[in-house]
Order: structure tokens, then C-alpha cells, then sequence
């Protein structure tokens, strides 16, 4: 799969340029039902839109997000959902000096080596944050399914900017204040000094970094794909996509470098009908799984590479040193903007886990129920006995094929009854109960029953008397 692509399940393909027509992205594998508008998916775009502060960049994009398909009477189909949003207030003047000279920090130098010089430079093309808007997109439809379905809710803060840094365990202030200002810090105290910080890098042409920390709550037990599927690493390559991430850590992170075992180890205990830990150290995920404690994860963001202050870097034409100052409409920190982005990334990739683990199925059943009036239940009525009839021709297939089985076990001398294949199938339909939302007792007792049925056909075959002796 290359790299436009992300997830197994639920996946998302992002396409478009910064300064191109358009942005937009392809989500596949979203359940049948979900009900969702194009104001579900702009309440979050208009999160990470430009133009609205002095703390982001001056772009006046609206951002209006058009549905192209997999949407109809306000339910997801089950068809890949197309999600579009026009570039409208780009300006590409201030880029075309730059297609000599890259910007020291950014991936200009290394763009054009490896496109041949054909890659878009305007705006950074595929390598700008302008991208993120499609990330937020599929996000905005993964966040909705998966607190429908599980219950689960998603949000970010600015933790960091510079050296201000604002510290809390107080997840209810945090959840409802993190967009009350504009820097999304939930305490106006230090939102304000953040914000003076990004305002004093600006005015001496310079930009700062920071830190998003992100939670995720009420996430199921067992999310994740151990080893190379596991739940953190999955969810750390996501937001590696994102444009200036540098560093993230969950849970204690890197200052579990500097303490003991017997203090970063998480007590496991029972607490109101519930397995818990006393601290959550491991961030909500051990072993790549997800524990059922709060996914905790930060985000480490660079300062933007393009300021206003003189750098030096090469002329690609001519490889000699030259001077730069870039010019143009430019993020003197992106922390602020990050945030709708990092929550909505971690959608995408919670929603593809629940999907590949088989908690959520590929229809939302509650929904699709809530849509319907009595003059569904014939068209409902009609399917029901479609799928019966192909369970019975799928049944008179399993026959035909056991008589077969009968006829070569009485041949060769072999016992009708194997006890070890008929626990590898409880483990197969367990498995695939689990998959298709089946109960699990039902999906074993189906296969109780298939297994009586076979027995009945062998032992006839075993009784009868035609093979040669």
C-alpha cells in the first residue's frame, strides 16, 4: 500500500495539493448506518481552519466540506465515502523562488530529489499542513462511529508552547475548556502566556513549538494487533503523518527512563465491578494492547520551518550558498491548530482497531433500526428470508462434502470422530462470532448442531456396506 493510504478496515486515502483545486479523501470500510451530515464533519474542520487568529497563518480558507458519495437519507451506505474541500484563497508567488532554494527544515530539498523536480513546490504541495484537513475529515466520521457505537470520546489540548507549559489531571476541565480560547489550552491563565510566547516569535520573524497531549476514554479492552500491528505503534505512525511531529510518548514516556520498575508499573486492582489500575503509567496500552485505562499520548510539534529571519541554504541550480527569508502567509506555530488534528487521527486508527477486532460490525444495527417506519419491515422481512435460503443452500453444500468425507473414512478405516478438529473449529467460530457480532454461545450451538448433522451422515456411510474389502 503506498503512503496516501492508512488503515486495514476502516481506511482512509488522502489526495490533493496545498495550492491544487482541491483537498480531499476516500474513507472505505465505514459501517452501514452510522448517521452522519456534512455538519458533523464541518463542526471539526472548523477547529483547524486558517485565517481565524494572529496566531495562525493569515490564509483565509473557509474550509466547506462537499460529500461526494456514500451518503444517503443521512446514513453511511457501507460505500467508500468521498469527502472534498476546494482551495479558494491560495497564492503561489511567494513559492517560486523557492523551487532552487530550499527552505532549511522543510522538505523542499528533499522533495525535489526524489520527484525529479516534477513534485508541486506551491504551498508545499503534498507536504504541507494544509493536508490535515483531510486527516480531520475521515477523522470527524471515525469519531462519530466510534462514540455511537463504544462510547469512546477523544480530546486534545495544548499542553506546551515554548517554555510555557500547563499541567493538570482535571480530564473534565479538560474536555469541556480545550477550545474556549484560541490557543486550545483550557486554562486562560496560561493560554495567555502561550499566546504572548507565539506573538513574540512572530514579530521577530521567528516560529516555536510545542506539545498536543491527547486522551482517549471509555476505550475498550483488547484494541490492538500484536507485533506489528500493535495499537501504539499503529496509532504513533498515524500521527508521524502529521506535518512537524518530531517526537510522541504514551503514558510516562521517556520519564520512565528515570524511575523504577516497582514505581512506573501500574497496580492492577478491582475497582466498581471493574479491573483497573491505580496509575496509569503505561498510558492505557500494554503490549500493544489497549488496557481499558485512558489512552494517554503526546505529541511532540517542531517549530514551522518558514520564517521570516535570514537562514542560509543552497541554491539547487547552481550549489552555492545564498541567503532566505520566506515570505508569505505561515503558521509561527502550529500547536494550536494541531489539536482537532491529533484528536481526529486518533479516530481514524481506534476506529480501524474496533473494526478489525470485530467490537464494531459492519452494520450499526441500532441505527439502521431507529431509520426505519413499518412500511420497512417487508423489504427487512424479504432479506432475512434471502440470507436463510443461502444458509440452506450453504448447509446442502456442507452436506454433500461430509458424505464425501463418509465415503473416504470408511475406505481408508478411519475413526468418523476427531476431537482435535472439532476444537479448532470452537476456536475458528469463536473467533468469527466475535467478528460478525454474533453472540458467541449462539455461534458455538450452531456449530454443536452442524457437527451432530455430520456425525448422523458418517455414521450411516460408516454402516453401509459397498466399499471393497
Amino acid at each position: 500500500m503506498k503512503g496516501d493510504s492508512i488503515g486495514e478496515r476502516f481506511i482512509v486515502t488522502n489526495f490533493g495539493e496545498s495550492h491544487g483545486k482541491l483537498v480531499g479523501c476516500i474513507v472505505e470500510g465505514c459501517p452501514a448506518g452510522l448517521p452522519l451530515t456534512t455538519n458533523d464533519i464541518q463542526k471539526e474542520l472548523d477547529l483547524r481552519k486558517p485565517g481565524t487568529s494572529i496566531v495562525t497563518t493569515m490564509r483565509m480558507e473557509t474550509d466547506q466540506v462537499e460529500i461526494m458519495s456514500g451518503i444517503f437519507n443521512g446514513f453511511t451506505t457501507g460505500a467508500p465515502i468521498c469527502l472534498i474541500i476546494k482551495n479558494k484563497d491560495a497564492d503561489s508567488r511567494s513559492y517560486e523562488k523557492l523551487r532552487d532554494l530550499p527552505r532549511p527544515g522543510h522538505a523542499d530539498y528533499v522533495a525535489k530529489l526524489k520527484y525529479g523536480g516534477f513534485n508541486d513546490y506551491r504551498g508545499s504541495g503534498r507536504f504541507s499542513g494544509r493536508l490535515t484537513a483531510t486527516f480531520v475529515c475521515a477523522g470527524a466520521i471515525a469519531k462519530k462511529l466510534i462514540k455511537e457505537t463504544l462510547g469512546i470520546e477523544i480530546f486534545a489540548y495544548s499542553k506546551s508552547i515554548g517554555n510555557i507549559e500547563f499541567n493538570s489531571d482535571d480530564l473534565k476541565k479538560i474536555q469541556r475548556d480545550r477550545y474556549s480560547n484560541e490557543i486550545r489550552c483550557p486554562d486562560k491563565k496560561y493560554s495567555d502566556k502561550m499566546k504572548d510566547v507565539i506573538i513574540s516569535a512572530r514579530k521577530n520573524g521567528d516560529s516555536v513549538g510545542g506539545i498536543v497531549e491527547c486522551y482517549s476514554i471509555n476505550v475498550p479492552v483488547g484494541l490492538g494487533e500484536p507485533i506489528f500491528g500493535s495499537l501504539d505503534g499503529e496509532l504513533s505512525r498515524a500521527l508521524y503523518s502529521i506535518p512537524a511531529v518530531k517526537g510522541i510518548e504514551f503514558g510516562s514516556g521517556f520519564m520512565s527512563t528515570k524511575i523504577h520498575g516497582s514505581k512506573n508499573n501500574d497496580v492492577i486492582t478491582f475497582k466498581n465491578n471493574k479491573i483497573i489500575t491505580k496509575t496509569n503509567n503505561s498510558g492505557g496500552i500494554v503490549g500493544g494492547i489497549s488496557n481499558g485505562m485512558p489512552i494517554i499520548v503526546r505529541v511532540a510539534f517542531k517549530p514551522p520551518s518558514s520564517i521570516g529571519k535570514e537562514q542560509t541554504t543552497i541554491n539547487m541550480k547552481t550549489n552555492v550558498e545564498s541567503k532566505l527569508i520566506v515570505t508569505g502567509r505561515h503558521d509561527p506555530c502550529v500547536v494550536p491548530r494541531a489539536v482537532p488534528v491529533v484528536e481526529n487521527t486518533m479516530a481514524i486508527i481506534l476506529a480501524d482497531h474496533s473494526l478489525r477486532s470485530g467490537i464494531v460490525g459492519t452494520i450499526i444495527d441500532k441505527n439502521l433500526w431507529l431509520s426505519m417506519n413499518y412500511d420497512n419491515i417487508p423489504l427487512l422481512r424479504q432479506e432475512i428470508q434471502n440470507i436463510t435460503r443461502e444458509i440452506i443452500r450453504l448447509c446442502g453444500k456442507r452436506q454433500t462434502k461430509i458424505t464425501q468425507l463418509g465415503d473416504l473414512k470408511k475406505l481408508h478405516g478411519v475413526d468418523i470422530r476427531n476431537h482435535a478438529v472439532e476444537s479448532y473449529l470452537r476456536t475458528i467460530v469463536i473467533q468469527e462470532s466475535k467478528r460478525a457480532g454474533l453472540n458467541v454461545n449462539h455461534g458455538v450451538k450452531i456449530l454443536d448442531m452442524l457437527i451432530d448433522l455430520s456425525l448422523d451422515v458418517q455414521r450411516v456411510k460408516s454402516s453401509q456396506s459397498h466399499f471393497p474389502k
